[in-house]
């Protein structure tokens, strides 16, 4: 939805923009809305939603004049709350309507190819193409028609950029690198460096070559400066649909599958092969040479060391299987007072000795007592 509103606006007319009709309400809809915030943020003029179980404790203490709620919540709403419930399946979805129109995107003033811009005569740019001034397009590139070329942005030497992708200001291509259709990459990313290879000869280390390139395919989203670096010989693959937070680095020759979300500072080492539908929670590490299975998860900061196998959960460093982790972490919890009854034990075990040594002692002298 691209529909503005002015505000404030009636509930009742609000609801009614939504275009999606409400299951139930319970509440006045003639109320006046002038702001849409987080429950916690909220004033009395505001909407907000809930659709998590665990944040039904926020409706004691927010302003929210109205909040967007999932059916299987309403009844377990605690009774501190007093605003509007407007019933729907899909809170957060109709909350991110409201918010394009109550806080729309601002249109980039930038349009057409800037006079600033450096196109080499040899380059082919697709038609309603933006590229902004500074930008510097090298031989052989061809951009994809309806593409959104940032301020400042270096496509290098026969890299193919496919059409209605959006490279943000400063982002880096180099050469022969190929990005495919709808692709989105936020400023200051790198695609294409060389990867972290070299071997120690002669005393002192040698740079490998790396002739090989990335690949990104459709509909991939790639977050501010993070790093891909090109194979040595053949691709780097980040597979169609996937996602990738800010500052995540992912090393030569790996090949990530399709629709996989990487959260912030993933790092991801050479010839590192993931599937499809897997997650990476935030400085995850995953060491060189290894196979993720599909649909895993991979908790935040683990460190993974050996292959895993499809469908499972990870956490810990080293990681290892969630259920294993949580009793070795449970256990270690109880480790200071393990230690004060291992303590005690050696105590107890010290005066036992004594004890029984002092008898010993004493029934030898008692016999040898008798014998003389």
């Amino acid at each position: 939805m691209t529909t503005t509103c002015s505000l404030p606006i009636r509930l009742n007319h609000l609801v009614s923009l939504l275009g999606c009709p409400l299951e139930e309400h319970h509440g006045s809809l003639d109320l006046l809305i002038d702001s849409i915030h987080s429950l916690e943020e909220a004033t009395t003029g505001s909407i907000s939603f809930l659709q998590e179980r665990r944040l039904l404790s926020a409706l004691t203490t927010t302003s929210a004049a109205a909040v967007l709620i999932s059916p299987d919540l309403v009844e377990k709403v605690p009774c501190g709350y007093t605003g509007t419930l407007l019933v729907t399946a899909q809170p957060m979805q109709e909350f991110m309507q409201l918010l394009q129109m109550f806080k729309p995107v601002r249109a980039s003033s930038l349009s057409g190819i800037s006079p600033l811009a450096i196109i080499s005569p040899t380059a082919k740019i697709g038609i309603n193409c933006t590229i902004g001034p500074h930008a510097v397009i090298e031989d052989d590139v061809e951009v994809g028609a309806y593409s959104y070329i940032g301020s400042g942005v270096s496509i290098g030497a026969g890299s193919l950029i496919g059409e209605g992708t959006t490279l943000y200001a400063r982002v880096v291509v180099y050469p022969e690198s190929i990005i495919g259709k709808h692709v989105i990459i936020h400023a200051g990313a790198v695609i294409g460096a060389d990867g972290f290879g070299f071997r120690f000869q002669h005393g002192e280390f040698q740079k490998l070559p790396h002739h090989g390139r990335v690949r990104i395919e459709d509909h991939v989203e790639i977050g501010a400066n993070s790093t891909i670096d090109r194979a040595m010989i053949e691709e780097t693959v980040i597979g169609r649909g996937t996602k990738i937070d800010n500052l995540v680095m992912i090393a030569h020759n790996c090949h990530i599958g399709q629709h996989n979300v990487l959260a912030a500072q993933v790092g991801i080492a050479g010839s590192t092969k993931v599937g499809n539908y897997s997650q990476f929670g935030g400085q995850a590490g995953v060491a060189d040479h290894l196979t993720i299975g599909d649909q895993c998860v991979i908790a935040g900061c683990a460190g993974v060391h050996k292959n895993i196998p499809s469908g499972e959960t990870q956490i810990g460093s080293p990681a290892g299987n969630v259920k294993e982790q949580r009793k070795i972490m449970m256990t270690m919890q109880r480790l200071p007072d393990i230690r004060d009854k291992v303590r005690q034990l050696e105590k107890d075990v010290k005066n036992m000795l004594s004890q029984i040594a002092s008898t010993q002692t004493s029934t030898t002298n008692t016999v040898q007592g008798r014998a003389a």
